[in-house]
């Protein structure tokens, strides 16, 4: 092989690690930061009764998934969470009874999604969402509508590690402030 094609090939090859750290840094933004503007960003809200967002994850009912295009929520669909064994519930750091220990059930529920609103999820299940790259907004709000258009404003603050919310998040006594309309 002459040395202008060995050049060749080593370019080839630079180009495509450039492709490959570009991709990863792209990657690594929309899942740690939230998508780009003017993009479409699918969150998923945790609720008992379709309205209300749950106090804990594992209690949900099901899940409403909203999307999110330059700030503005529309309610894309209700997604029921059933659990595939209901006989082997985990019980949260609370001490409250989850409906199942098998959190897969829920990432798979909800795996088209980047965001998760809640107000409060258990370590485990906060780990598992994070290694899935599902992103955790805590939120004290109890009404879905107003916590994700606060969340389409920028309005609720977001954590960079998984210990920052757990459980106890849902602790903290002082409401949210209303958001401004």
């Amino acid at each position: 092989m002459s040395r202008k094609q060995t050049a060749k090939k080593i370019d080839r090859i630079m180009h495509i690690e450039q492709f490959f750290i570009i991709l990863i840094v792209t990657a690594y933004t929309v899942v740690f930061t939230g998508c780009f503007r003017g993009e479409l960003m699918r969150v998923a809200v945790p609720v008992d009764d379709q309205r209300r967002i749950v106090a804990h994850t594992g209690l949900a009912e099901g899940f409403l998934i909203y999307d999110i295009w330059e700030s503005s929520p529309s309610l894309l669909e209700y997604r029921e969470y059933i659990p595939e064994d209901p006989s082997n519930p985990c019980i949260s750091e609370i001490g409250e009874t989850c409906k199942s220990s098998n959190h897969s059930q829920i990432i798979r529920l909800i795996s088209d999604c980047q965001i998760l609103i809640a107000r409060g999820v258990g370590e485990r299940l906060l780990d598992d969402l994070f290694a899935f790259g599902i992103e955790t907004i805590f939120c004290r709000n109890k009404t879905t509508e107003t916590a994700v258009k606060m969340f389409a404003r920028g309005e609720l603050p977001r954590f960079t590690d998984s210990l920052t919310g757990c459980c106890r998040i849902r602790e903290m006594t002082e409401p949210e402030p209303e958001p401004a309309n």
